[in-house]
């Protein structure tokens, strides 16, 4: 990417970090239905992972993977059904906090742990400049965070 597109994705994204009030939680039961978006979390995973996986850790990271591309679908689907009342695709928050993730495991999918989601699946796309990412704050005004 040449300077001048990075100070052009900065700028959008410094524009867009105040706009957050629209922002989709991340759901964690969320599997995407069409297959071409199947295909692309199993492509994906081989892609970014670079050690050998197990069948089971394969499994895992494929449900992970699946799981945030049918949140980061919702978010398009969103915008395309508001169409101009929104000027861009709505953000999904997530949170970075390990202690969010310590919910016991008759409660979650054992594919959703921080290190699966995070460490192995958000992490890497970030890194790959798959997805952009930028940082929520707290507004102290009414104590919620965005």
């Amino acid at each position: 990417m040449n300077n001048t597109n990075n100070e052009t994705l900065t700028n959008h994204l410094q524009l867009m970090s105040g706009d957050m009030d629209d922002a989709q939680s991340m759901n964690f039961n969320y599997q995407p239905a069409h297959v071409d978006l199947l295909q692309l979390s199993s492509e994906l995973v081989v892609e970014i992972n670079t050690k050998r996986l197990t069948a089971l850790q394969e499994r895992k990271a494929i449900a992970a993977m699946n799981m945030v591309i049918a949140n980061l679908y919702s978010c398009y689907e969103q915008w395309q059904f508001e169409g101009a009342a929104i000027s861009h695709m709505p953000w999904l928050c997530y949170s970075r906090n390990r202690s969010k993730f310590s919910v016991p495991a008759r409660y979650r999918e054992a594919a959703h742990t921080y290190r699966r989601i995070i460490d192995s699946t958000i992490d890497p796309l970030l890194e790959a400049g798959c997805l952009y990412h930028v940082k929520g704050y707290l507004d102290r005004t009414r104590g919620v965070g965005k």
